[in-house]
C-alpha cells in the first residue's frame, strides 16, 4: 500500500512540475494520428503515466492491437456507431469494445450477428458472449444469423416466481438442474457439465427450459405412454366381455390368459363403453 500511495504522490508532484498543456496533446497527435503512451512520454520527456493521468478524458486507446495506440480523440471523426479507423486501428467513442457493441445495439435493434461483428476489423465474440450473459443484450437465433436486442425477446424471458425449495430432496433432478443454472453464470459450462457428470449438450438444454419458463420449466414431465396391442388380444379381451359382462377386468385377464396389464384390459374396455354410448347417442338423435 505504501508503495502505491508514493506512486500517487510522485504523479501529482510531476503534474505540478511539468506544464504540459492539452494544445501541445492534441497538436502532436495532429501530426501524428496516432501513437502509444511510451512515445508520447518520450516525446515530451515525462513518464507515461503521467500523461495517462492527465489526459485521461481526452485520450482514447485503440480497441484492437491489445489498446496498445491511443489518440486524441477531438481530433477524429465517428460514424454513426461511434466508430473510426486509422490504418486499421479502430477507435471508439464508447472508448471499450463491450461498451461499443452495447451502445451500437442499443442504437440498432434487431442488429443481425453478421451486420454487428463486419463493424470491426477483429473478434468480438468474447464480449458479446459477457453482455448475453450479463443480460445486457439479448440474442434470438435464427435459421442463417443471430439477432441481438438490448430488450429481452419473448422466448428469452426469465419467470420471476417463488419456488419452495425447501421442499426438494437430495438427488432431485430439479435440485440439480437449479444448482446448474446457480453455477453457470460464474463457471464454464464444460466445467459444470464435468462436475454433474452430464453432456455440455445437457447444460444447454437445462438453460433454454429456464430462460423459457423459469423454475417450472425445469420440472421434468414424461408424455404417457401409449401401450399398443395386437388384435387378437383385443378381440380376446372383447369377446371375454361380451359373453361375461359380470366380470371384473381381473378375472378377464385370467380368463384371456395373455402377458398383459390389468390397466390394458380396463383401457379397453372403457374404449368400448364409450364407443357404444356414442353409437346410441348417434342412433337417438337419428330417430
Amino acid at each position: 500500500m505504501e508503495r502505491y500511495k508514493y506512486k500517487y504522490i510522485i504523479l501529482y508532484l510531476g503534474d505540478m512540475m511539468v506544464k504540459i498543456t492539452k494544445q501541445q496533446i492534441k497538436d502532436y497527435f495532429k501530426k501524428h494520428n496516432y501513437s502509444t503512451y511510451a512515445d508520447v512520454a518520450k516525446e515530451f520527456n515525462v513518464c507515461h503515466e503521467l500523461i495517462r493521468k492527465k489526459f485521461k478524458n481526452e485520450i482514447i486507446s485503440s480497441l484492437n492491437y491489445k489498446s496498445k495506440y491511443i489518440t486524441y480523440k477531438d481530433n477524429l471523426s465517428f460514424d454513426s456507431n461511434n466508430l473510426t479507423k486509422i490504418n486499421n486501428i479502430v477507435f471508439s467513442k464508447d472508448r471499450d469494445i463491450k461498451s461499443t457493441v452495447f451502445n451500437i445495439v442499443k442504437t440498432n435493434d434487431l442488429i443481425s450477428s453478421e451486420k454487428l461483428y463486419n463493424l470491426f476489423e477483429f473478434k468480438i465474440r468474447q464480449q458479446v458472449s459477457q453482455l448475453i450473459k450479463t443480460r445486457k443484450i439479448f440474442i434470438k437465433k435464427q435459421a442463417k444469423h443471430s439477432l441481438y436486442s438490448t430488450n429481452p425477446f419473448d422466448d428469452t424471458i426469465i419467470v420471476k416466481e417463488k419456488f419452495d425449495i425447501t421442499s426438494l430432496k437430495e438427488g432431485d433432478k430439479l435440485l440439480r438442474d437449479l444448482q446448474i443454472i446457480n453455477e453457470i453464470e460464474y463457471r464454464k459450462k464444460i466445467d459444470v457439465a464435468r462436475k454433474f457428470n452430464i453432456d455440455p449438450k445437457t447444460i444447454n438444454d437445462i438453460k433454454k427450459r429456464f430462460e423459457i419458463g423459469g423454475a417450472k420449466g425445469l420440472i421434468h414431465t414424461r408424455r404417457p405412454k401409449t401401450i399398443k396391442i395386437s388384435s387378437s388380444v383385443q378381440a380376446a379381451i372383447i369377446t371375454e366381455a361380451v359373453k361375461h359382462p359380470e366380470k371384473s377386468p381381473k378375472e378377464i385377464k385370467k380368463s384371456v390368459n395373455k402377458p398383459i396389464s390389468l390397466k390394458i384390459i380396463t383401457d379397453t374396455l372403457e374404449k368400448i363403453k364409450n364407443s357404444i354410448e356414442q353409437k346410441k347417442k348417434l342412433l337417438l338423435e337419428i330417430q
